[in-house]
């Protein structure tokens, strides 16, 4: 009977010392990541909005309330956040 281990190659990868790499951030602000999620008109999906404004602890309840469908517009999303 087969047990389950790792493949060969994570065990070997685990072991490798890379070299540290001063890396850029991906993006310059967490604005312009949420900017980038948006869709090709500004909008989030709903998922992107909820998980974005839970991430600030804040109620999507109280950002649909206040926004109504604005809540997946990105821009408006994170003025409503603060930004």
């Amino acid at each position: 009977m087969l047990q389950d281990q790792p493949p060969a190659t994570s065990r070997a990868l685990s072991t490798v010392n890379l070299p540290s790499v001063n890396h850029k951030p991906m993006f310059d602000s967490y604005e312009q990541s949420v900017l980038e999620a948006a869709d090709e008109f500004g909008y989030l999906t709903q998922r992107d909005a909820k998980r974005i404004i839970r991430e600030h602890n804040a109620s999507v309840l109280d950002a649909w309330l206040d926004l109504g469908d604005g809540a997946t517009d990105a821009q408006k999303l994170l003025f409503w956040l603060g930004y």
